[in-house]
């Protein structure tokens, strides 16, 4: 049975959904940080409550995914556990669609990524009874990831150029590479080992 991937669940998505989370907050809709937050949790909520979703977030708060006083002098991440990050996906999305600007290249380019990490996580819900997949969905998987992370990262340089810490870079995102990559040959629980061996290993070496 497949288990969620840990290098992205708590990893590149928490990092994700918070920026976009971010983006709308503080530079997209009208009012204080707080009421537009409000605003978004509602519609997030009505998306849950007609898809029966459980496990989300029982409330959303500035400070889960930024600094309240200083919200743009470090990267955005979110709080909370893998399963109430990665139930943020697809409601997210749908804000966004509603929101964004159809005639922005960046928006259409985070809109893309919305996409990317909801689509992995439905090829992995989909094929969650088997002990790897197929060869031809592992193909698909593989190259939504391979567009992911170039995208993601280019919508990094975007923001960074521009002078916002947004969509930060580090080394969960080449860990979901090959944690993606080893679906073709295991079940998606030892790829969550690895990953997780794999990030304690290089974070014990760069302490030193």
């Amino acid at each position: 049975m497949f288990k969620k991937l840990y290098t992205k669940h708590m990893g590149t998505d928490s990092w994700l959904y918070a920026s976009v989370l971010w983006l709308l907050v503080y530079k997209m809709l009208p009012g204080s940080p707080d009421e537009n937050l409000v605003q978004l949790w509602e519609q997030m909520r009505a998306f849950y409550k007609a898809r029966h979703i459980t496990g989300t977030y029982s409330n959303m708060f500035l400070c889960l995914f930024t600094k309240r006083r200083s919200p743009n002098t470090s990267y955005p991440k979110m709080r909370g556990k893998a399963c109430e990050i990665k139930l943020l996906g697809e409601a997210l999305l749908q804000v966004w669609l509603h929101y964004d600007d159809a005639a922005s290249d960046i928006h259409g380019q985070i809109r893309l990524l919305l996409q990317y990490s909801v689509g992995l996580d439905a090829i992995l819900h989909d094929n969650r009874e088997v002990s790897c997949l197929p060869p031809a969905i592992f193909r698909q998987f593989m190259d939504t990831c391979e567009r992911f992370l170039v995208l993601y990262s280019a919508v990094n340089r975007h923001f960074v150029d521009s002078g916002y810490l947004l969509f930060n870079v580090t080394p969960k995102l080449h860990l979901l590479w090959h944690a993606a990559h080893a679906c073709q040959h295991v079940v998606n629980k030892l790829v969550d080992k690895f990953a997780r061996g794999f990030t304690f290993r290089m974070q014990r070496q760069a302490a030193f």
